[in-house]
């Protein structure tokens, strides 16, 4: 295992799908508006280059970003109430706070000093004008670079009008421009390095190397120079019209395409206007259409259903219908990238390819599906997609495949949003595509707690509540499962509120199975309102409502669920005995991560009522740990460092429970509430801290607990399940045992394997974790057994004990206690418990 992600990526840049040519001294002058403007919007019509020159500029500037630099793109976005929350949960903001979404926003910006970028903001040009606004008043240390095609029009903005590419013989034909805007182009033609119309000009340029790409070795020279300039200033240098014209070169010769275009474009007097050049691009992108055959047009019409990438088998499914059958989506998306009009996205998991369109060409496919009258069927059929990936996401969500189930949704995130704005936006009111998007919601349950996105459901589910008041299963769904989130993230008087609403109407329509899952949040949030005598009964209401009928998937969960109840009540055995039962109920071979470590925290707040219990308390949170981390949950991730740290104040390791407890710290902020607003559990959190505090004195407290809240997640997570007491030196990760082979001989994969195998994981698993197979597992660990000259997994865990102990520096992963050797085999305990005897 190697420690290299963290939970809230640090923005980045998407890489380049192609070279970028000129801008020089653009981006020259973009990058001294950055260093001296806090918010900058770059102004130009659809295809003109906006986004790319953003970007290039973003990359140059982001070292003056401690806290990085972050695209938030908003093509796909139609619900202006969803912007503050896409852009908190782009970096890591809180998913809930006191007050509105853009508080906690704000309230997240506040002390940081990074670059945000709001790439595409016309169509939400109010709400981002509000927000950017917000931004510059309560982030001092926030510069916002935004992309549209009209200003916001906010004190303090600085726009800057991107214009086309320099054509050789255009002349400036450009007029004056909008009071109080900046012409990036206006120092093009100063200083060293910029190219001048003899050299050919950057439009030029551009369609030499697209075309180029297109057809292999074709170049720009004497002979056809004339003709490609002609074309270029035809195309008044706007890149997007450019680069769709050199991907013709496949189809037609240059004479070819140059007549072609002169056909479409001869109603434009060519004068350089913004709105003008808007309509050469379109007027572009319309004479690629028309060259299109009539099963590419059909095709790139109804692709503008996605608004972000999808894959060859969601365009089948979406797509085939009529005179386009699924056998030809392949070859026509290929064609269409041929021609430019669709680009190669990031490949899934799996290596399948992926595709997207530009905005503008989506923007003109979804024009054209309009005018077809295919709109309704083909955003039916999409919905549909959706709606059935939920359906098999909630039948196998204890599976073994969760892991890429749920990797597949957060691919396909932005269509669940757009197939939930079709479905529950109230444009166009249909009850049927209204159930569909309230049933969508709630079969997602388990994903919006694993991917934090909670706040996201209870806003699609407050709207299907709105579009669907009268009693009806679906509305008893919504109900409960928007109990269950609002417990889970701490809206506790909602979440009792919700739960009860849920159990009447289920108990009124006669649905045992709404009725019983309806009772597993009720008590859930029940037990977090501190009403632990109306949390029992709820739990026995569930219980005899969904064991008779079999519900395997509601009967684990709410075992989860009793486990913390009986916790509170001060009932740890029985607390346990839920735990395991839970655990039971999987099977010894189950793949499954999420509710298992839920189970595993429900149990550990039981061990750690038990004297004599803390080591296994710690050995099944670092275990937690370990799997909400690889994850990327917060929420379990918040709970296991929580955790760690209560049991360290108990240990009297004071310095490891304040340093956990912070890095905990900004978990809980992103999460919304610490401990999801329980009140069992505050007074506990409050006594950890009252004992470290006391002992390490206020000041010294405080100098740890900051240090954790800052420190690298991948070395807290680290350092926490490797019981080190300070978060001095260096983090080792199994890749450092000697490189490519260690001292030992083992590669870095074998120590991988070496080290999951310590910690208890069943081959299975383990093969999961590295994509190859359990046969394989079990033939490599002969391997390491051979290298090392052992002869038992029982003499693996004290080797690399003594291994990792030898290295210089701290040691970061040693071995867990032995009890969890696949084996059974017994080893010294490790743990507070150990220490303390």
């Amino acid at each position: 295992m190697s420690f290299n992600r963290v939970v809230a990526p640090r923005g980045g840049i998407p890489a380049e799908p192609n070279e970028f040519v000129g801008r020089t001294a653009e981006l020259r002058q973009l990058d001294e508006l950055l260093n001296s403007t806090r918010l900058v919007t770059l102004v130009g019509p659809g295809g003109v280059g906006k986004t790319r020159v953003a970007l290039r500029a973003a990359a140059a500037a982001a070292p003056r970003y401690p806290d990085g630099v972050w695209l938030v793109q908003l093509s796909g976005l139609r619900d202006r109430r969803l912007l503050p929350h896409i852009i908190a949960q782009r970096i890591g903001a809180a998913e809930h706070f006191a007050g509105s979404p853009s508080n906690a926003l704000l309230a997240h910006l506040r002390d940081r000093r990074l670059l945000l970028i709001l790439d595409t903001c016309e169509h939400l040009i109010d709400a981002c004008a509000e927000l950017a606004d917000a931004i510059v008043a309560g982030a001092p240390s926030v510069t916002v670079l935004a992309t549209s095609r009209e200003p916001l029009n906010v004190t303090g903005e600085t726009t800057v009008l991107v214009r086309p590419l320099p054509v050789p013989g255009a002349g400036s034909g450009e007029g004056r421009n909008p009071f109080g805007m900046i012409d990036l182009e206006e120092g093009a033609g100063t200083g060293g390095g910029e190219r001048t119309p003899a050299d050919g000009g950057d439009a030029v340029e551009l369609f030499a190397r697209r075309a180029a790409a297109a057809v292999p070795g074709f170049a720009v020279t004497e002979a056809n120079r004339a003709e490609v300039v002609r074309l270029c200033r035809r195309l008044d240098g706007v890149p997007l019209t450019i680069e769709l014209a050199a991907g013709r070169l496949k189809q037609f010769s240059l004479a070819e395409i140059s007549r072609r275009l002169d056909n479409r474009l001869a109603l434009l007097t060519g004068s350089g206007d913004p709105d003008e050049r808007h309509a050469t691009a379109r007027n572009a992108i319309a004479w690629s259409y028309d060259t299109c055959t009539t099963t590419e047009r059909t095709l790139w019409a109804r692709l503008s259903v996605f608004p972000a990438s999808f894959d060859a088998a969601a365009a089948a499914e979406v797509c085939a219908s009529g005179e386009l059958s699924g056998t030809e989506i392949f070859e026509t998306i290929l064609r269409l990238v041929d021609k430019s009009l669709m680009m190669p996205a990031v490949a899934d998991g799996r290596g399948r390819p992926r595709y997207r369109m530009l905005d503008t060409i989506r923007e003109f496919g979804a024009e054209q599906l309009t005018a077809s009258g295919e709109d309704l069927g083909i955003r039916d059929r999409f919905i549909a997609r959706y709606l059935s990936m939920a359906r098999h996401v909630e039948e196998h969500v204890f599976g073994d495949e969760q892991l890429e189930l749920f990797s597949e949704l957060r691919r396909e995130q932005a269509s669940i949003r757009a197939a939930l704005e079709y479905s529950l936006g109230g444009r166009i009111r249909q009850p049927d595509r209204e159930r569909d998007g309230a049933e969508l919601t709630t079969r997602l349950w388990a994903y919006w707690v694993s991917c934090g996105r909670m706040v996201e459901a209870d806003y699609w589910l407050s709207k299907a509540l709105e579009l669907i008041p009268d009693p009806c299963p679906q509305r008893a769904w919504v109900l409960a499962v928007r109990c269950f989130l609002g417990a889970v993230r701490g809206a506790i008087p909602q979440a009792v509120a919700d739960g009860r609403a849920a159990v009447r109407l289920a108990e009124s329509l006669r649905k045992p199975l709404i009725a019983g899952r309806a009772h597993i949040s009720l008590c859930l949030a029940l037990t977090f309102a501190g009403q632990l005598d109306a949390a029992v009964r709820s739990g026995r209401a569930a219980q005899r409502r969904l064991a008779p009928l079999g519900d395997v998937t509601g009967l684990i969960v709410l075992d989860a669920h009793l486990a913390v109840l009986h916790q509170g009540l001060g009932q740890p055995a029985e607390a346990i005995a839920c735990y395991q039962r839970g655990i039971e109920r999987f099977g010894q071979h189950s793949g499954e991560r999420v509710y298992h470590g839920y189970l595993h925290v429900a149990g550990a707040f039981g061990y750690l009522e038990l004297p004599g219990m803390e080591a296994e308390s710690a050995r099944v949170l670092s275990l937690t740990l370990l799997a909400k981390y690889d994850l990327d949950e917060v929420t379990g991730t918040a709970y296991s460092l929580e955790l760690l740290g209560w049991l360290a104040a108990g240990a009297g390791r004071h310095s490891r429970a304040a340093w956990l407890m912070g890095a905990a710290d900004p978990l809980w902020v992103r999460c919304g509430a610490r401990l999801s607003n329980a009140v069992l559990w505050e007074p506990r959190h409050e006594q950890a801290v009252a004992i470290a505090r006391e002992a390490l004195g206020a000041e010294r407290y405080a100098q740890l607990f900051d240090a954790g809240a800052q420190h690298p997640l991948d070395q807290v997570v680290a350092l926490a399940i490797n019981d080190a007491e300070t978060l001095d030196g260096s983090v080792h990760g199994l890749a450092q045992a000697g490189g490519p082979t260690g001292p030992s001989g083992l590669s870095d994969h074998e120590w991988e394997i070496a080290f999951l195998v310590a910690t208890g994981l069943p081959a299975r698993q383990i093969a999961r974790r590295l994509f190859t197979t359990p046969r394989r597992v079990e033939e490599q660990l002969k391997g390491i057994f051979a290298k090392l000259g052992i002869s038992s997994l029982k003499q693996l865990g004290p080797w690399l004990g003594e291994e990792l102990a030898s290295r210089p520096g701290p040691t970061v992963l040693s071995v867990p206690s032995a009890r969890s050797l696949p084996d059974g085999s017994a080893a010294p305990a490790r743990g507070p418990a150990a220490r303390r005897r």
